[in-house]
């Protein structure tokens, strides 16, 4: 038997109250009632509640946990309800995840929202695309900003601006760079999605993905800011997206190899399908639109 918020209710009024005529009167019942409440609470719990002093009484320590008990339990009950009907477009949590190149232009605009609207807190998670989508089935990411996600694994998508992949080098080399198997003999500079970038140049150029893996990689880091530090320094080149270029303290000493054409990689603004956001995700996702240009074309898939 689960323990009945009817009698605690009773309870925290006859604790409060110091009476049980009073008790009675303020939730319409009897003083029998009152007694046959008590004695039940105090039958499940195994424990006297009250020790009583003619018609007077005092709450046991037993008694104060149990009414510390209760008056938590209301109050949850509260608060929930509470959360169900209130929904504050301007305040509440937000938890958004994106790749750390998104991420680099984005969250200065995120911050400048919470500047306006201090009570709207934005978490925003850097997170390769696989994770992204696996947080957000699991519920602990409301909104992710992603390159790819499988039809059929019940994501609402919005499609925004795509982003341009860059070659980058160091300016240095220009003049002496003449094809791109030249600049591969030079050594890759890679990272987490450093070989998904660089396949999709592979393909662009028409060349067997098996030739990639004979080039020679002279370095490896997983710091988005620290990529280009070596390739400033003329250890080798790599590939990533074109805001990466922009925000990076080396863009003065870097420059990119021209490609024949510009690759260009989708990018998707996805939630959880059916899942009803609350209102506080208005702005944000309005937001998000407007920064990486995003289109009325909403994907359901």
């Amino acid at each position: 038997m689960m323990l009945n918020n009817i009698w605690l209710k009773t309870y925290i009024t006859l604790v409060e109250t110091k009476s049980f005529t009073k008790t009675a009167d303020l939730l319409a019942m009897t003083q029998p009632g009152v007694s046959q409440h008590l004695q039940k609470l105090e039958s499940y719990c195994g424990q006297a509640l009250i020790k009583r002093y003619g018609k007077a009484f005092e709450i046991t320590e037993q008694g104060k946990l149990v009414y510390d008990y209760a008056l938590s339990t209301f109050k949850g009950q509260i608060d929930l309800l509470e959360q169900l009907s209130f929904d504050d477009k301007h305040s509440g949590v937000c938890r958004i995840a994106c790749s750390g190149a998104n991420a680099l232009s984005l969250y200065e605009k995120l911050i400048a929202q919470q500047v306006k609207l201090p009570k709207l807190v934005c978490e925003l998670e850097i997170a390769p695309n696989e994770r992204i989508l696996e947080h957000i089935q699991q519920g602990s990411i409301d909104l992710g900003i992603v390159n790819h996600y499988s039809a059929d694994k019940g994501f609402s998508a919005t499609r925004l601006s795509h982003e341009k992949i860059s070659v980058v080098m160091a300016k240095a080399w220009q003049g002496t760079i003449t094809s791109f198997d030249d600049l591969c003999q030079r050594g890759f500079i890679n990272h987490p999605d450093g070989k998904h970038y660089l396949s999709m140049v592979f393909t662009q150029l028409d060349k067997h993905p098996s030739s990639m893996e004979l080039m020679p990689v002279s370095g490896y880091i997983n710091q988005l800011n620290q990529i280009l530090l070596p390739v400033s320094k003329g250890l080798g080149f790599t590939v990533l997206p074109q805001v990466a270029i922009a925000h990076s303290p080396f863009k003065d000493v870097l420059c990119e190899f021209e490609l024949p054409k510009p690759i260009l990689q989708s990018r998707y603004l996805v939630k959880k399908y059916q899942r009803d956001l609350p209102a506080r995700f208005d702005s944000v996702i309005d937001l998000i639109s407007e920064h990486f240009d995003g289109s009325s074309d909403v994907l359901f898939k």
